[in-house]
């Protein structure tokens, strides 16, 4: 039967050395137990009540012999022999007794006993009992020591285990973990931690969580933290939070509705962080993992819950589970939709397929929508509207209504699509159109626009589909959803004056107005005449000069016709790609020619059509003279391309650094600019209707789009500055304190 030694043995007790091959002494301390490795030691412990208890130690290598090793607790003194250093041991694991005998390898696994004598009459502290090793069988030193009583002997039985480089379990370093501290409504902050998957808040209480705090645990040597921000009611996603800050809002009565969580460093290479959430009304959501979504928005549920764990990366992760984000609690709903096409109601399709035609030139001249499902009490309704052709957009109609085009030469050319009631905090409706001359364009959602406006392209068909706000995806690209061709017809609104104006509704303070009319001054006082325009894309707000002054174009009109070409003929990325890089970075003419002896006027035409300027400014190929009002909307015509195709977000890469541009220099170090300018400082003939009477090609042009952060806008500056854009600086600064102004 297993016992501990008397207390009274264990305090005689000093110290331990086992030297294999000679009679060692022993000492216990009954509060910690010595290390017994002389390079790599660890902690052997003993415990005194269990009755199993069992020292531990790492063994490193159990051909290394034990050297004496201090316990806690006891005099430095060393009582009994001294120790002798240790003899080097060979490949084989043995023990070496005072006979100097090998112990025989072909025994299986053994105990090595090692019997106390009984020492009752040695003085206290003047000597150690001493230890009669006996060996039966070949041993190696064990992971597990344990102390037995035997009557009046004590023996320290080492269980013989095979050797191994591997580190006991019980030594590796405890992994890292994470807790969570919850401030709840009503109680605020919990008086504990809670860890590793445990919950905290009061889920099913109807009480809100409302901020909370994080911490890594035993994180060692490894860098990095965790990062947590929340979904707020009334405020919505809050910023990152480390480890120890708070997320969210505590004590404002504000509900959690949705949290994200991750990782950082090194914590995050070889581990993954887990959570989930219990939402009011809907329970425990899934597993979300590494800043996933967890909760909801839109549907104004309170989570009232957590739970999170750390796991290593490789290991068993919780199941996640269908979703994270909270699902609608009515029956799926479905989107019906008909189209009329040649005088015909077509039958209602679902959920993404195609109504209408493609490939046949027909235009969609009537639309009707429902909901499918559920109740409209229940699920609430689906709303729209579409774009007639020169007469806008019609009045919103619901469940069922017919939208309907009269008259000859009327037909939808966009739509909007929304839901309304609890559709609507539940779905997202996703939808995209069909277009002449465009194909199918992007996907959009809740109410913006799709499909075109101004240029006159049919819609002939129309995709609509419902999906799950937890899911977060649009069905495909959202690439080129609306182009509205009316952006270049706001630049109408402009008068040609020659005084500083504004137009679209801009009240141009004195201030902006003195500062552009400075600029301008600067210009003519060299003697040199300007004009020029700026719109907002979106407000079409904008201010001009002297627009409609006819000036030498100069290499300015490369610009919109590369885009006209790319336009008609998308491989031409592809195929001269060298040749547009070096007409749009470097103004080549023999580059640009190159492009036009490909694809000639013909892309240039459309592009005058599509864009409301004189089709002969096509004709007059390779070199054009025109104003800046008609350069501006050639520019507000790319801006579309830019967004319409792949082809065209390359040009608009392409077209970010020109080598010269006011527009660029100035403004680029602010703001993403597309621009192309046009220079020459040549002679030529006069005309006295044409840049001012003095030479004809003796001008600086600039044209382009600028990202300001206030919106974009497009901008042209037309001049008889003779190749110096430099002098046009100081107005196209004037001109982007008007736009920031707005």
């Amino acid at each position: 039967m297993r016992s501990n030694p008397p207390r009274a043995l264990i305090a005689a007790l000093t110290s331990l050395s086992l030297v294999l091959g000679h009679p060692a002494a022993i000492g216990v301390a009954s509060e910690q137990a010595p290390n017994l490795l002389a390079d790599e030691t660890a902690p052997l412990e003993v415990s005194q009540g269990d009755p199993a208890a069992a020292l531990s130690y790492a063994d490193e290598d159990p051909n290394e012999l034990l050297s004496q090793q201090s316990l806690e607790g006891t005099d430095d003194a060393q009582a009994g022999e001294d120790t002798q250093e240790p003899a080097e041991a060979d490949d084989k694991d043995h023990v070496v007794g005072e006979d100097q005998k090998d112990i025989p390898d072909d025994q299986g696994d053994a105990d090595v006993t090692v019997t106390l004598d009984d020492q009752s009459d040695a003085p206290e502290q003047e000597s150690t009992p001493e230890l009669e090793i006996v060996a039966d069988g070949e041993a190696s030193l064990s992971q597990d020591i344990e102390v037995v009583t035997q009557d009046e002997t004590s023996v320290v039985v080492l269980d013989a285990k095979e050797a191994s480089d591997e580190p006991d379990a019980d030594e590796e370093q405890v992994a890292p973990s994470i807790a969570v501290r919850s401030y709840m409504q009503g109680s605020g902050w919990a008086k504990k931690w809670s860890t590793q998957g445990s919950v905290a808040g009061r889920p099913g209480k109807g009480r809100r969580l409302e901020a909370l705090k994080l911490r890594i645990d035993n994180a060692g040597s490894l860098s990095g933290t965790v990062k947590c921000r929340t979904h707020v009611q009334g405020v919505g996603w809050q910023r990152w939070e480390n480890a120890g800050s708070v997320a969210g809002s505590p004590n404002k009565g504000r509900r959690i509705e949705a949290m994200q969580i991750k990782l950082t460093g090194g914590l995050a290479k070889k581990y993954d962080v887990y959570y989930r959430v219990y939402v009011k009304g809907v329970g425990w959501l899934a597993w979300a993992k590494n800043g996933a979504l967890a909760g909801s928005t839109g549907l104004c549920l309170q989570v009232e819950a957590m739970r999170i764990k750390l796991v290593a990366k490789g290991a068993k992760a919780p199941a996640t589970g269908a979703s994270s984000w909270a699902k609608p609690q009515f029956g799926k709903l479905k989107v019906g939709y008909a189209s009329k096409v040649s005088g015909t109601w077509q039958d209602t399709v679902y959920n993404g397929k195609t109504s209408g035609t493609t490939g046949q030139s027909l235009p969609v001249r009537g639309l009707r929508m429902s909901l499918g499902g559920a109740s409209a009490d229940e699920a609430g309704s689906i709303v729209y509207c579409a774009h007639i052709r020169n007469s806008g957009w019609t009045d919103w109609g619901t469940n069922d209504s017919k939208i309907v085009s009269r008259g000859t030469g009327k037909y939808l050319d966009a739509v909007k699509v929304k839901l309304k009631g609890t559709a609507s905090r539940v779905y997202d409706v996703w939808y995209r159109a069909h277009v002449q001359g465009i194909g199918w364009m992007g996907w959009t959602r809740n109410g913006s626009s799709a499909g075109s406006i101004g240029a006159n392209k049919r819609m002939e068909a129309v995709q609509i589909r419902l999906v799950p706000k937890y899911k977060a995806k649009a069905p495909g690209s959202t690439a080129n959803s609306f182009l509205d061709w009316t952006i270049m017809k706001g630049l109408d609104a402009a008068k040609f004056s020659r005084s500083i104006t504004s137009f679209g509704g801009y009240a141009m303070s004195t201030k902006i107005a003195k500062g552009l009319k400075s600029a301008v001054d600067g210009i003519r006082g060299r003697g040199y005449d300007v004009g020029f325009i700026m719109m907002d894309l979106q407000s079409r707000k904008g201010v001009a000069y002297n627009c409609d002054a006819m000036f030498y174009g100069a290499s300015s009109i490369k610009g919109p016709y590369i885009a006209s070409a790319v336009y008609k003929h998308p491989e031409a990325i592809r195929n001269y790609q060298h040749n547009i890089t070096e007409a749009m970075f470097y103004s080549w003419d023999y580059d640009y020619k190159q492009v036009l002896a490909a694809y000639g006027k013909g892309p240039m035409r459309t592009w005058c059509a599509e864009s409301g300027v004189r089709k002969s400014i096509a004709e007059g190929l390779p070199w054009v003279n025109y104003n800046a009002r008609e350069l501006a909307k050639l520019w507000g015509r790319t801006y579309l391309l830019y967004q319409q195709s792949s082809a065209g977000e390359q040009l608009g890469k392409w077209s970010e650094r020109p080598n010269i541009s006011t527009i660029h220099a100035t403004l680029g170090g602010k703001y993403r600019t597309r621009s192309k300018a046009g220079w020459i400082d040549a002679g030529g003939p006069t005309s006295s209707s044409v840049n001012g009477g003095g030479p004809l090609w003796r001008v600086s042009d600039d044209g382009g789009i600028v990202y300001a952060k206030n919106g974009a806008y497009v901008m042209a500056i037309m001049s008889s500055v003779p190749a110096n854009h430099n002098v046009l600086n100081a107005l196209t600064a004037a001109i982007d304190a008007a736009h920031t102004a707005m």
